[in-house]
């Protein structure tokens, strides 16, 4: 069943889709159906400059999951239909997050970003993490029901530098990003133990790891002159896992987000605190909503499908 915007939709929080959650096709039913997401995608595609339409909508998927292409087309994806959304709920929501690439939606859903510096931007961040996937080759892994604490006392143990906990995405959810020979080890042992499910991630590149502290270190000096205004409503971000509504604050924490750990569990834990209820995601697959479930039982999840804007 669709999202429904009848009535008014109250404690609610924007949270939208990171990388991943491309797949060739995505957006062509709603641009061939919408006249504002059309103009607004056409738009994206001219300040991109590369055919965004094409890869979007015909592929290849190889093309499209590479990071300099996946991160801006599910940007633009995303900015699409949010700004169809927006418009359909009248009240503000209490906060927005993202998981890794999703914060950069939430920044300009809540106004932080201007639409030509958030894609500018987004472009820039895509381009340093696949040139370091390129000169850092890593490897990522999802964890299932397996204890963090025994994840972290093997990083430890084996005296591991390049492998870590990238992902805290819910209780029972961690990915380990690295090293491939680190990550793989890693892996090992845990299936040793014969606990829980391991899932090799098919990425170009080990993210949230310390393999991406030389793109991080660019980034934050690409990030020192861009304009990060007073949010509509309060952000949440992933570094930190905390409430925030200072611009200076938003972008320290930005700035860090390439190489620090997303703490997808505790944005979830906060947002509840301050009284959201129901999460909204935004993005080209429902991803997220099963996460926060995991996390918070008794919160309202819904997903906005391309069917729901037209």
């Amino acid at each position: 069943m669709g999202f429904s915007f009848n009535g008014m939709v109250k404690n609610y929080a924007f949270v939208f889709t990171g990388q991943g959650s491309q797949w060739v096709g995505m957006g062509k039913k709603v641009y061939e159906n919408n006249q504002n997401f059309k103009k607004i995608f056409d738009k994206c595609e001219e300040i991109l400059n590369f055919p965004l339409k094409k890869l979007c909508f015909e592929g290849p998927i190889e093309i499209l999951t590479k990071t300099v292409y996946a991160q801006p087309a599910i940007l633009s994806f995303s900015i699409g239909i949010f700004e169809i959304v927006k418009e359909k709920i009248k009240e503000k929501p209490l906060c927005a997050f993202g998981h890794s690439l999703g914060e950069f939606i939430a920044l300009y859903a809540a106004k932080v970003l201007s639409f030509e510096d958030v894609l500018e931007i987004v472009k820039e961040r895509g381009r340093l993490m696949n040139e370091a996937g390129e000169k850092f080759p890593g490897s990522m892994a999802a964890m299932i029901g397996i204890n963090k604490e025994e994840v972290e006392e093997i990083i430890k143990e084996k005296g591991f530098k390049f492998c870590v906990i990238a992902n805290y995405n819910s209780p029972s959810q961690i990915v380990i990003s690295g090293k491939k020979e680190e990550v793989d080890e890693t892996v090992k042992e845990i299936k040793e133990k014969k606990k829980g499910k391991v899932i090799p991630l098919v990425v170009s590149a080990a993210f949230h790891s310390p393999l991406m502290d030389e793109p991080a270190k660019i980034f934050s000096n690409y990030l020192v002159n861009k304009d990060f205004k007073k949010p509509d409503f309060p952000i949440i971000q992933n570094a930190t896992g905390s409430v925030e509504t200072e611009p200076e604050i938003i972008k320290k924490n930005v700035m860090k987000q390439l190489n620090s750990p997303v703490l997808f569990t505790k944005c979830v834990e906060k947002a509840w605190e301050i009284g959201v209820r129901n999460f909204i995601e935004i993005g080209p697959k429902e991803i997220l909503t099963k996460l926060i479930k995991e996390t918070i039982k008794e919160a309202e999840v819904f997903y906005i499908k391309e069917e729901d804007v037209f």
